[in-house]
């Protein structure tokens, strides 16, 4: 038997298979971007595309599939309360770094706009942490975007090498720690901007 409660509405059968994969997973995708708490006050994302584009057993499985197939296992292992799934961030695919800052591409998942519109976001801050991670954030913490499939590849080496992205040395603890102390320092900014006024 490969359905397991929660799965009924699912496109696709889910499976232990299924289940082992997302356990093992997951954490491999979770970023903690302090600057975008959500109405609970997570401020925890997955990469659930990445996460499927690179996970055989998980592909073909959207974000919203994945997410109640990870409360339920997550209950299964507590059995005590309530879990939340990690966030989705809107993905930007077909993408290319832009001379302004910031990055252009074809958005997924952004309210108020159609799946499939092109679009470019404001500069982009701590690149050399966050795109590694599969993700981009803006330099006024307001937005992020996980990161689909480049538009070209050679465009996006070339990028990855005028910005001297290293994708071997970035670790989890680093990015947190540098995305909370641009948190600290934006509370400080905003502080010293009332105090003068």
């Amino acid at each position: 038997e490969t359905k397991q409660r929660g799965e009924d509405d699912l496109d696709l059968p889910w499976g232990s298979s299924q289940n082992w994969a997302l356990r093992d997973n997951i954490q491999k995708y979770v970023v903690d971007i302090p600057q975008l708490e959500d109405e609970n006050g997570s401020s925890t994302y997955a990469m659930w595309r990445a996460l499927t584009r690179d996970v055989m057993e998980l592909a073909g499985y959207n974000a919203k599939d994945l997410r109640k197939m990870y409360v339920e296992i997550k209950k299964d292992e507590n059995k005590n309360g309530k879990e939340n799934a990690p966030g989705v961030l809107p993905l930007l695919d077909d993408f290319e770094f832009q001379p302004n800052g910031g990055v252009s591409g074809k958005i997924e998942g952004l309210k108020g706009i159609a799946d499939g519109t092109t679009v470019q976001t404001s500069p982009l801050v701590h690149v050399q942490l966050t795109v590694p991670r599969g993700y981009v954030l803006t330099e006024d913490g307001s937005s992020a975007y996980e990161l689909g499939l480049p538009l070209s590849e050679e465009a996006y080496s070339m990028d990855l090498a005028k910005m001297n992205i290293n994708f071997q040395n970035v670790n989890a603890d680093d990015v947190a720690k540098t995305l909370a102390s641009g948190v600290e320092e934006t509370g400080r900014v905003a502080t010293n901007l009332v105090v003068k006024m």
